[in-house]
């Protein structure tokens, strides 16, 4: 579960030592195409978990009030008792697969969704995310060209739609780059907020940098997993490799999107045990530990 308790100066409650069983899965399949976009792609075939269960070991709960930081308010509760390497995975949902929540909860370790704040149903989505105690970042929104009232405007609008989010994301579509007065205001904002930072690894990469001067937790993104439709065995190809580079550095960060190619690779690369040597963290806890 999010630590996601409103400000009440009160101690979250503990998350309980529960049990969970693994979803199984019997196969993926390729659904012929009918035309439509998204078609021709992969199906989840489950069929019932055996009946196997294991501990899920108990993490503390933080104290949360108005002036806990926002990666710790709402990010979701995590514990690394093995003090493994982490690795984390942030799915863009864009809308387009319906009840994405309800899919990522066969996903067998935390993820963190990316959510865009000036897409159609985006408040809704953050809210289902929530309810399913899965974390959520917001999408960098602002205009190439901004003017420190843009960047004001642009970050208020930002937050107030996706309160709950615990990081900016710059997707690598610019935003970030918008110039140094541009990104030095974004950082403020972030770091007023306890909010942390996710940017491409591109170039000098004058936003982290800027983080770090800030005390803004920031790391890039080692790899875009789907953005070319890779299928489900080229991206669980990636994810080993990502797991390789988490034991050689700490904090390995992967982008990719919510659709059913992905969240099938998801569920197989967890299931086949491969993240042993990785502790797969949601994205506040891999910031946190920077």
């Amino acid at each position: 579960p999010a630590a996601t308790t409103e400000s009440s100066g009160t101690a979250a409650p503990s998350a309980p030592t529960d049990t969970v069983q693994k979803p199984a899965v019997v196969s993926i399949i390729d659904t012929p195409s009918s035309g439509l976009p998204g078609s021709g792609s992969t199906a989840i075939v489950r069929r019932d978990a055996p009946d196997v269960a294991e501990a899920v070991p108990e993490a503390p709960a933080p104290v949360v009030d108005d002036s806990t930081p926002a990666l710790v308010r709402y990010g979701e509760i995590f514990a690394n008792p093995e003090d493994l390497p982490l690795l984390s995975v942030v799915l863009f949902d864009d809308g387009a697969m319906a009840n994405g929540a309800r899919a990522l909860s066969d996903v067998p370790f935390p993820v963190t969704v990316l959510l865009d704040p000036r897409s159609a149903g985006a408040v809704e989505r953050m809210d289902a995310y929530a309810a399913a105690g899965i974390e959520v970042a917001a999408l960098a929104a602002v205009p190439q060209g901004a003017t420190d009232t843009d960047v004001e405007v642009a970050m208020e609008g930002t937050f107030d739609a996706l309160p709950r989010a615990v990081a900016l994301v710059d997707a690598g579509l610019g935003d970030m780059n918008a110039g140094r007065e541009v990104t030095q205001r974004v950082i403020g904002d972030l770091a007023a907020a306890g909010r942390g930072l996710l940017v491409p690894d591109q170039g000098l990469n004058g936003a982290l940098r800027a983080a770090a001067a800030a005390d803004v937790p920031a790391l890039t993104i080692y790899r875009d997993l789907d953005a070319e439709g890779q299928d489900a065995r080229v991206i669980r190809r990636f994810i080993d490799q990502a797991a390789f580079r988490a034991r050689q550095q700490q904090g390995v960060v992967l982008l990719a999107r919510v659709r059913p190619e992905t969240i099938s690779a998801l569920i197989l690369w967890g299931d086949a045990n491969r993240a042993g040597q990785v502790a797969l963290a949601p994205l506040s806890a891999t910031l946190l530990a920077q």
